[in-house]
């Protein structure tokens, strides 16, 4: 792994880590509203991140979750095989013979 290919990596693990701790929260008011907000993973949002309006119930949107990990991951791969570097053909050995 080469020091480029080594900074991709990093970086994918700290964003990987951030969606982690602020995942998407799914909101179902009271008046049967909708709201998507991201939330530090330990203190859900409250009544205060919605202007006051009446939570009825808050979840973790894993299958949105789940999308950005997978978009975190598809970018780091990609970026990290760019970075490879050229490729270089394979050297014969010394010991072997061509005929």
């Amino acid at each position: 792994m080469n020091p480029k290919q080594r900074v991709v990596f990093l970086f994918g693990i700290v964003i990987f880590a951030i969606t982690g701790l602020f995942p998407p929260w799914t909101v179902v008011f009271k008046d049967d509203g909708l709201g998507r907000v991201h939330a530090f993973l330990f203190s859900p949002p409250t009544e205060n991140s919605f202007g006051g309006r009446y939570i009825k119930s808050t979840s973790i949107d894993f299958v949105l979750l789940l999308f950005q990990w997978f978009v975190v991951g598809a970018t780091t791969a990609g970026l990290w095989w760019v970075f490879r570097g050229p490729v270089r053909p394979a050297q014969p050995s010394e010991g072997s013979d061509s005929s």
